[in-house]
Formats: structure tokens, C-alpha cells, sequence
């Protein structure tokens, strides 16, 4: 059987030799005045009738109404899952796979934000605020921010008009004044550090190239020696020391007499 021509309706017309619907026979060469017959492809099945001419012709069931399910009130981020019929079930549709950001240096008080898949990105979550109600207030350069980042009732004062800036290149930018404008004086530089293992070091961790604490410790300072006279306390010394624990002094500890 070989197939010649595609028609409307998804329906392909065969050019060969078909078997009667009725007779279950061969069908005659194409001279036969039912050539050629149309066969459907129908997604939900077919449905074979016979014309006046008596000829058999297909058409397509239509699409199955979809079940009324009782699902209970669930809310579905990605809409709900569907039978092999497109109709909605009363599960959810599985969302994408969201692969981890790796965000090491932001620090998000509210999380980090969502794409529209609903993938957390490298970007911080706004803050949840209250609806703000300041009657008569305008603020032309917008409103002060409380520490939550939400807008308060205060106006922002009015930016400060800025000299022009001398032509010098900063990297890591210039220093403002006290109004806020830039002035011609770099900002030092301040690496960018990575993460740091979770070691505890009673002398701080040793620092790299850039001042960056590395996972390696300092190591104890060398206390210079103390020459103590020729004393005998009956209570031994004083265990006075200096930041880097080091001895400092050789007085005798002193034991109170016990309150009565």
C-alpha cells in the first residue's frame, strides 16, 4: 500500500488496493468510482460511515468531555496535572527541575527571589510591606526607608548638587563627602574574599595576597621572657597576662580571708 497525497482534515488518500468495509474484499483498481478512499487520523478514534455513492468514508470522533473530579481546594504553583485526554485531574503538574544557585556572597534578610518557573535566583526577595497611608505627603526624590526596607512617611531630602569630577580613574570607585557627592580621592581596594572553612583559631587565620583569611592559623605569638626576683609566694603567681597570653608581671596571688 503506498500513499500519495495528504488531504484536509489530516486525512491521506491511499492509492492502492484498501479492504471494503462491508464486503471485507479487495477494492477494484482505480477505476472504481469509490478510489481513492480517505483514511483519518483522528487523536480520539474514528468513526467509518457509508455516503449515498455507497462508498466508505472516515471522520473523527470528537474530544471526550472532560470528568467533573471533586478535588479538594489545593492550590498547584504550576497549574493542575492532566490525563492522557488533556482534562485537569486533582493533582498538581510537576514543576521544572530548579538547579541550586550558588549566590556565596549575597545575604538575603527575606530569601532569594523566584524566576517565573519559580526557581530561586541570585537576587534578593523585597521585603513584605505594609500598605503605607501618608495623607497629604508628596515626595518628589521618594520616601525614607525604615529598616526593613519598607517606605516610611519621611521624604527623602533633596540630593545635593555635585561639582563636576576631576578625570582620574578609580577602580573600585571614589570617596563621597558628607553630602553624598563623589570627590577626586580613591576608594582603597577591598578584595572580594571567598568563604572561609569553619576553623576556629585562638590567633586568627593566617591572610593571603589580598588580606583574605585563608583555612590555615596563625600560630602563638613567642612570649619574651620575664625574669621574676627571688621570691616565694605562698600561692604561687599572678597569672596576669597580655592579649597574646603571654606572662606580664610576678606578683604573688593574694587569697582573701572566707566573709563570715
Amino acid at each position: 500500500m503506498a500513499i500519495s497525497a495528504t488531504t484536509a482534515a489530516g486525512c491521506l488518500a491511499l492509492t492502492f488496493a484498501l479492504i471494503n468495509v462491508n464486503t471485507a474484499s479487495a477494492l477494484p483498481p482505480p477505476m472504481d468510482p469509490c478510489f481513492p478512499i480517505l483514511m483519518c487520523k483522528c487523536p480520539y478514534g474514528t468513526i467509518w460511515s457509508i455516503d449515498a455513492d455507497g462508498c466508505p468514508r472516515c471522520s473523527c470522533k470528537p474530544k471526550p468531555p472532560c470528568p467533573m473530579y471533586k478535588c479538594p481546594p489545593i492550590e498547584c504553583l504550576h497549574g493542575p496535572a492532566k490525563d492522557e485526554n488533556g482534562c485537569p485531574t486533582c493533582g498538581c503538574a510537576p514543576g521544572p527541575v530548579c538547579p541550586e544557585p550558588i549566590c556565596p556572597f549575597i545575604k538575603c534578610a527575606y530569601g532569594l527571589a523566584t524566576d517565573a518557573d519559580g526557581c530561586k535566583i541570585c537576587k534578593c526577595k523585597p521585603p513584605l510591606c505594609p500598605p503605607r497611608i501618608c495623607p497629604h505627603i508628596h515626595c518628589p526624590n521618594g520616601y525614607v526607608k525604615d529598616a526593613k526596607g519598607c517606605d516610611t512617611c519621611e521624604c527623602k531630602p533633596t540630593p545635593p548638587i555635585c561639582p563636576p569630577l576631576c578625570e582620574m580613574h578609580c577602580p573600585n570607585g571614589f570617596v563621597q563627602d558628607s553630602n553624598g557627592c563623589q570627590i577626586c580621592k580613591c576608594k582603597p581596594f577591598k578584595p572580594i574574599c571567598p568563604p572561609v572553612c569553619q576553623i576556629y583559631c585562638p590567633h586568627g587565620n593566617v591572610l593571603d595576597s589580598n588580606g583574605c583569611p585563608t583555612c590555615v592559623c596563625k600560630k602563638p605569638p613567642m612570649c619574651p621572657p620575664i625574669i621574676c626576683p627571688a621570691v616565694i609566694c605562698p600561692h604561687g603567681f599572678e597569672n596576669n597576662t597580655d592579649k597574646n597570653g603571654c606572662r606580664i608581671d610576678c606578683g604573688c596571688r593574694k587569697i582573701g580571708l572566707p566573709e563570715m
